[in-house]
Formats: C-alpha cells, structure tokens, sequence
C-alpha cells in the first residue's frame, strides 16, 4: 500500500493541467501541413508570398502538402489509440481538422490507417455512410470538403459543427435551387465561422425563396467564387467581415457589394468575366481603410488594377498576377529605358497613394504557368527602376524577394 502512495505522490505527469498537455500534443504533431489559416492576411497587410485569398486553392490541391498533411494525421491517430492519460485531449485535437477526399487522391499508406477514423477517408460515396460521427462534431474547427458526396450529406454534416472556425467547399456544379437552399441552411448555424471559402458553379440569379438569412457575425475572411457570386452575396448580413474575394460578371456587378461590406474592408481580390474598360472605381470611398488589392481578368489573366484603381489613401500592397510588363524584354539586352514608363506603373504616384509601398507578384491559380518560368532572372527595366526609387515602392517576385532597383 505504502508502495501505491508513493507512486501517486510522485505521479506528477497525469496531474499536468489540460492546456500543459495540448502545448505538447501539438508539438508533437507540428509537422508542415495544408490548414494555412488564411485569417493571418487580415492582420498583415504584407502576407507572406502567396497567402493573397487566390492562393488557397493551390495550396489545397499540392501533393506535396497533402502528404504533408496525412503524416500530421497518422501522428495524431497514434497518441490517440496509445496514449491513456490525455485520451479526451488527444481525441479533440483530433477531430479539429476534417479534410474529406476521395480514396484515388488519398496517399498509399493511408489504407494502414484505422477505420474509425475521422478524417480517413472513406471507400464508399454512400448516402448512409456518416463523414464524421455527430457526437464528435461539436470538435470540429476546420472543414475542408469536396463534391465526392450527395451534396445534402456534406451540409448536414458541416451543420452541426457548431464551433466551426473554417469551412472550404470545392464543388463541381451546385444544382438549383435545392443546392442553394441547403447551402443557405447551412450557413445559418455556423455562427462562428471566421473563414468561408465556396468555389462552385451554379446559375443562380437571387437567393432561392425560403432559403434562411445567413449572418456570419464573426466571419472575417470570406471567398465566394461562383458565377453568379454577386447575387449569393449581396444579402448576406457580414458585420466583421475584413478579407473578401469573389468573381463577377463586369465592374458594374460589384457596386452594391463594396457598398455593402467595403466600409471595414482590408482586403480585397477581385476576378471579372468581362475585361473592363476604363471604370474607374472609387474605392478610396467604399473601401477607406483598404491595405490590400488585386484584380484580374478571368479569361485571358491579364490585371486590370490600371484601369480600376486611381488612387487611395490607405493601400499598402499592390497584388499583381505578372511582372512581364515591368521586365526587360527577353530581346533587349542594353539597359536603356523604355520610351514611356509602363501603363500599370504611370498612376502609383506617391500623392495618389501616399501609403503604397509593395507591389507583389502572385501566383495565378487560374493559370498554370510554364515550369522554367520562375527560374528566370527577373530584371526590371530601368523606367521602372527609376520610378520606383522616386516614389519609394518595392517589386517583389512570388517568392517574396525585392528585385533590385539599383
């Protein structure tokens, strides 16, 4: 008996406190994985190369990354199915990350895991074959989902998770109006939701009748890319809403929207379907506080920020999907500057942006790019070296890293 006591005395391991245990759990699985939160752009408006909200969806479909990701997971199961002491721990980190992918995309060595698990993969598209226990689901704070199952199944799973932080959905086509509906349905009970990520297609034109009013009180990063994004969003009651990304038809699409949600804005990303003209829009008056933007055209992937943007008080980073214009022509090795200095660069003046100071190039998921063409020695031309150092801004490549101005 004496033995026992001594034991329990000197048991100091089992009587760590909760949070003691969490700190070590998630050192023992910090392991790259591809749950970036993209909640970090709103806080920064210098995002490390890559993190604009174009870039989730590379980063989410990267091999790489995703085997990344299962080793993350098979640590986990691990403490998990061998640790006795912190099991309740263990199990919720578990259950904090839901990724559903079908078993072809899924890495050869995740058929050694247990079949119980949550986030394994099933090998059946069935109807009745739950994606998540619902007595786990209040674990639940990330959601990465993809249109391998009965679209009602998805959403009803994703509806109980109740303290849900991020949810990204990848769906081939939405069907109407059900689909919508059901998205709608779901939304409404994901109160904390900070992060919401949809690319899907459907031809909805205004929100089904009867679908419930979505307010994400909480939301701050919102992604909508559909074809008909304008009218899903235009309703939506958004209050703390800080990053937003979507897709539309032309300029004149997006006025109600940046009337809208613009007024707290620090970010903004934009894809059109129809290449403006010259639209000039006043954001510096819908988006006061904006310190990040991009723009694009969706077809033939040119930016089209020239003909949008005219100046704004606060912008601090300007996203950018080529630096091909900025360049030294492939042609022209001598180091004489242009006739006139390149249309994209002609309106950065630091009185029309006076807090200006990183235009970045991006990575342009919407177009894949040749393998070598990143491995080029990118030197810009001296027009634009020379009005960069006038106005105090700095080029980086994709990487991240100043090209030189000198």
């Amino acid at each position: 008996m004496p033995r026992i006591t001594i034991h329990r005395e000197n048991d100091g391991v089992t009587r760590l406190p909760a949070e003691i245990w969490r700190e070590i759990l998630l050192f023992a699985t910090a392991l790259p994985s591809p749950w970036d939160s993209l909640c970090d752009l709103i806080h920064n408006p210098n995002p490390k190369p890559g993190e604009d909200i174009f870039g989730w969806y590379d980063r989410s479909i990267n091999p790489a990354r995703r085997q990344a990701w299962w080793s993350v997971w098979q640590t986990k199961v691990a403490v998990v199915l061998t640790c006795r002491t912190w099991h309740d721990i263990a199990e919720a980190m578990l259950y904090e990350n839901i990724r559903y992918v079908s078993k072809s995309s899924a890495p050869p060595d995740v058929q050694d895991l247990p079949q119980a698990a949550p986030e394994s993969p099933s090998s059946s598209d069935s109807d009745s074959e739950p994606l998540i226990s619902l007595t786990k689901a209040h674990f639940v704070r990330r959601m990465d989902l993809s249109e391998k199952r009965p679209l009602h199944k998805l959403f009803s799973t994703a509806s109980h998770c109740v303290n849900l932080n991020e949810l990204r959905f990848v769906a081939g086509y939405t069907p109407e109006p059900d689909g919508w509906h059901q998205l709608h349905q779901m939304l409404s009970s994901l109160t904390n939701l900070r992060v919401l990520i949809l690319h899907t297609v459907g031809n909805v034109h205004t929100v089904p009748e009867g679908s419930p009013k979505v307010i994400l009180p909480r939301l701050e990063v919102l992604g909508i890319h559909s074809i008909r994004a304008v009218a899903v969003l235009a309703p939506w009651q958004l209050p703390s809403l800080k990053a937003l990304s979507f897709t539309t038809f032309s300029v004149e699409h997006i006025e109600d929207i940046l009337e809208l949600h613009g007024a707290r804005l620090l970010s903004l990303s934009l894809v059109f379907m129809i290449c403006p003209s010259s639209y000039p829009l006043p954001l510096h008056t819908w988006c006061p506080l904006l310190k990040f933007f991009s723009c694009m055209h969706g077809h033939d992937h040119v930016d089209t920020f020239s003909v949008l943007l005219s100046e704004h008080p606060t912008l601090q980073t300007l996203g950018v999907f080529s630096l091909h214009s900025l360049l030294v022509k492939d042609d022209d090795p001598t180091d004489a500057p242009r006739g006139s200095l390149p249309q994209e660069l002609q309106n950065l003046t630091r009185s029309q942006f006076p807090c200006l100071r990183v235009i970045r190039d991006l990575r342009n998921i919407f177009y894949p790019e040749r393998g070598n063409e990143r491995a080029k020695i990118q030197i810009l031309d001296a027009s634009v070296r020379e009005h960069c150092r006038n106005e105090g801004l700095t080029i980086q490549n994709v990487w991240g890293e100043e090209l030189v101005l000198t």
